[in-house]
């Protein structure tokens, strides 16, 4: 067939074969699925088909134009090309669906990955063998769950799956659904529970007033003790103004207070070591009088006379230097800031008396000129003169908690370090013996006293044989000399900070008593320098003898840290990105300690510890001539122990060991309240780098019902629930006011004072003359605690906590159950015939709900008759 001549459009445009498309299904029903088109297909195989198919291109038919005829006239070639067209479209059309298909399956096998990950981290949750203490309800419980065993499974899966994360994927949705379907069920269940269990809660109203007569004696010998620490203090005071606790901030300029962490200047003591609950066996609190041996309520009157530890803040020599070295306007203790912030409405209901010196300084300001310097000191708070029954647990279950848990080791990796100038003897330069000394990446393993910081080591006149006992291991000492060979090309390369000079060794240069003191500036902030000034000992030291114990000190601690300023690689010079795992005493600040005159030691090995932090308390973004300005706060805290694993891998970590007492343990676990949030918050805010370690305890028993490890962002989060209400910024804008009233005071002593009449301000009273005693504002601090033993109130409404329905014990992992729920029908178990007779009998000794609540009635009217 010849090419037919080019024709003209309607419109004009040209018309070919490549100008035709051909749809398949436009002339018939599309069939359902694929359409499979080739050369042979009907509709495209010439003119004769689509004038016998398509009435459009019939002969007869009127409405046949000019295009019509040209698509008559193609020729077979044409055709051809068109159906091969046609079968490429289909061919990317079919190639295309595939991909898409393949993109589904692709979509799907990740989301079922990731579901699976998930799922997998799960089921570690739930199938580790944790040993899980069960108590019996003293009350017959009435009812049963309106959920079964499937329903309280999937439901305690998806919320300890989506507590992990976020649903990402569409199975993940649809599990999702499911949970929040059987929420409203959960939670009308959880309400009927917690009413139940105030109910039962009522009727144990008389364990909760219950004390037992050893608790009784160590809270009296505890409080007699401390109150005579006011005899120390002015005897009667005047008030001097009020302080709000909750200031009002109309302009909002106090809104954003920010308390940060300056840097660490001094550590004092030694840390014992820290034994967390095995989770795998039973632990229990001793509550015997075992606890008075290493927790006594009064202490021994030589550690007391020679311990440098314990003693008031205002008479702490090393807090009064540190206060006048680094500018600081408050030195305060940690009891005594829980003390301030843990104060709530509406009631404000809290006793307490805080002694309160002010001192002013004169210092040498940068032209050499005197300039005088006011440092507020706070001491610990007086103690308590009224004390519920839970009060007085609290305490003797903390005291227990800390005997059964810490252990105090003879070993020098616990001992802290002193400036040099606290030696118990110092030595005449001629019998000073220098020996050569190892760098050590981690100075929390450094045990020579040889640091350049304020940490305390090995005493010049302590036999170092006594510490070191551990066996020597072969090929040691060439592997550490290896390691200090390498380090010492490390430091050849390591640049210098612009601006200061490097500081040398006192092996670099003769040894002179001004040096073996100089540790730089006042506060120039050291942040893990490694340069250190030589032993001032002179006694022998075998280094190697050293070197071979301290690395099996390894085996049993931590991997070495890594200093702060990361060591720069010997070849790219890069620096090293290993993540670093700080510790309190870390972020160090130097003192010059040359002018500190008065020398003290601590006691050795008991237990007992002091660390200085320095701290700001201001608004952010101040203007430099703003009316609000930041305060500099030396806060002196301590730490309960360290943790200590065999296994390298696991990292030991400073602990602030915080009981709570479970009056309900047969329900579950109950909630925080605010005042345990607030303390724990402050606990934490105040120890950088430090973990708490709560402990579930078992009233009655002692039992640990669970131990909980919580950091500073875990307590604000959770004090966030809305049962809590906890929020940091109004406790801040509390301090802040109080330290801002306490600095605009002339140098004397005072006394913060609050009680229930004080409502929502704190009296600030200015020691006075003892002849106006007569006075209506007078206050009398030593007959105020003249008291033989404290006054106890008793509960006449049970301190009832909710159950926590977010916190799963062991006992709700093994068996699926709900927090906060009724004990639930599990008809896969099947019980024998002495199993069934033995549930039956003690459900028939527990006494019933309304039986109690009679015999409460009865008595309350027999009460009532009698009097």
């Amino acid at each position: 067939m010849d090419q037919p001549q080019e024709t003209k459009t309607k419109k004009g445009q040209p018309l070919n074969a490549d100008s035709v498309t051909f749809i398949p299904g436009l002339f018939r029903p599309p069939p359902r699925g694929f359409i499979a088109i080739d050369a042979n297909d009907p509709f495209i195989t010439g003119p004769e088909v689509l004038q016998q198919e398509c009435s459009l291109f019939q002969g007869e038919n009127a409405t046949r134009n000019q295009e019509t005829e040209e698509i008559l006239k193609f020729s077979e070639k044409d055709w051809k090309e068109i159906a091969e067209v046609q079968i490429e479209r289909e061919r990317q059309l079919r190639e295309k669906e595939q991909a898409e298909m393949e993109k589904v399956a692709a979509k799907k096998a990740v989301d079922q990955k990731i579901k699976q990950n998930l799922d997998r981290k799960v089921d570690l949750i739930f199938n580790k063998h944790k040993f899980f203490v069960k108590k019996q309800c003293p009350v017959l419980i009435p009812y049963k769950s309106s959920l079964n065993h499937a329903e309280h499974q999937a439901y305690l899966r998806a919320f300890v799956k989506f507590k992990i994360r976020a649903p990402k994927t569409a199975c993940e949705s649809t599990e999702y659904e499911q949970y929040m379907r059987l929420q409203n069920r959960v939670y009308e269940e959880q309400k009927m529970f917690m009413d139940f269990s105030f109910q039962v809660s009522r009727l144990q109203l008389e364990s909760y007033n219950f004390i037992p007569k050893l608790i009784n004696e160590y809270v009296n010998e505890y409080v007699q003790h401390r109150s005579r620490r006011a005899t120390k203090y002015m005897p009667i005071y005047y008030q001097e103004l009020e302080v709000p606790i909750r200031p009002q901030d109309p302009s909002n300029r106090l809104s954003n207070l920010h308390f940060q962490h300056l840097g660490h200047l001094l550590s004092l003591g030694s840390v014992p070591w820290l034994k967390l609950p095995n989770v795998h066996i039973l632990n229990k609190v001793s509550l015997d009088e075992s606890v008075l041996k290493t927790q006594p309520p009064v202490p021994k009157e030589k550690e007391d006379k020679r311990n440098m530890l314990s003693g008031t803040v205002s008479e702490d020599p090393n807090a009064i230097y540190l206060a006048q070295k680094h500018r600081a306007n408050i030195v305060i203790c940690t009891s005594a800031l829980k003390t301030l912030a843990d104060n709530h409405g509406p009631n404000f209901d809290n006793e307490w008396d805080i002694p309160v010196k002010v001192q002013s300084y004169n210092n040498e300001g940068e032209n050499g000129e005197e300039k005088s310097h006011r440092v507020v000191f706070i001491d610990k708070p007086m103690p308590k003169k009224t004390w519920t029954p839970l009060d007085k647990k609290q305490l003797y279950y903390k005291k227990a908690a800390l005997a059964s848990l810490t252990e105090i080791k003879r070993l020098n990796v616990f001992r802290m370090r002193s400036p040099p100038l606290f030696k118990h003897e110092m030595m005449d330069q001629s019998t000073i013996e220098v020996k050569d000394q190892v760098d050590y990446d981690d100075d929390f393993l450094d045990l020579t006293s040889t640091a350049n910081h304020d940490i305390f080591g090995i005493d010049s006149n302590v036999n170092e044989s006594d510490f070191f006992s551990s066996p020597k291991r072969k090929n040691d000492t060439e592997k550490v000399k290896s390691n200090k060979k390498s380090r010492k090309k490390v430091a050849g390369k390591k640049p210098e900070d612009k601006g200061k000079s490097p500081n040398k060794s006192v092996s670099d240069e003769p040894l002179d008593s001004t040096k073996e003191q100089s540790i730089t500036s006042e506060v120039s902030a050291d942040r893990g320098s490694t340069e250190s000034v030589k032993p001032l000992t002179s006694q022998a030291f075998d280094s190697n003898s050293f070197l071979e114990d301290l690395i099996d000190l390894q085996d049993s601690l931590l991997k070495p840290l890594q200093t702060q300023n990361p060591p720069v690689k010997e070849k790219e010079g890069e620096i090293d990105a290993d993540p670093v795992h700080p510790w309190p005493w870390s972020n160090r600040l130097q003192t010059d300690w040359s002018s500190h005159a008065e020398a003290k030691s601590c006691e050795l090995w008991t237990g007992k510890n002091k660390h200085y932090q320095l701290f700001s308390l201001g608004p952010r973004n101040l203007q430099p001539n703003a009316a609000f300005q930041d305060l500099r706060i030396i806060v002196i805290h301590n730490i309960h122990g360290i943790s200590r694993f065999k296994s390298k891998e696991i990292k030991s970590k400073a602990y602030i060991v915080y009981p709570k007492i479970e009056n309900q343990p047969y329900f579950g676990c109950e909630v925080s309240t605010l005042s345990e949030i607030t303390q724990q918050w402050i606990n934490l805010l105040v120890a950088p780098s430090t973990t708490l370690l709560q402990v579930r305890v078992c009233e009655s028993s002692g039992e640990v019902l669970l131990s909980e490890e919580k950091t500073l962002s875990s307590v604000v989060r959770e004090g966030h629930q809305p049962h809590i209400g906890f929020a940091p910024q109004p406790h801040l804008l509390t301090l802040y006011s109080v330290f801002c009233a306490v600095t605009g005071l002339s140098s004397g002593v005072y006394l913060l004072h609050h009680d229930a009449k004080t409502e929502a301000f704190i009296k600030l009273m200015r020691a006075g003359d003892a002849d106006r005693l007569g006075h209506l504002q007078a206050f009398n601090l030593h007959s105020s605690y003249a008291l033989a033993t404290p006054t106890t109130r008793p509960y006449t409404v049970p301190p009832w906590l909710a159950i926590d329905t977010h916190l799963l014990t062991p006992f709700h992992y093994k068996h699926y159950k709900i927090p906060a729920t009724f004990p639930m029908d599990n008809p896969d178990k099947k019980l024998t015939s002495s199993q069934k007779s033995l549930k039956n009998k003690k459900a028939k000794n527990k006494k019933k709900l309304a039986d109690l609540e009679k015999m409460a009635e009865a008595e309350e009217e027999d009460q009532n008759e009698k009097s």
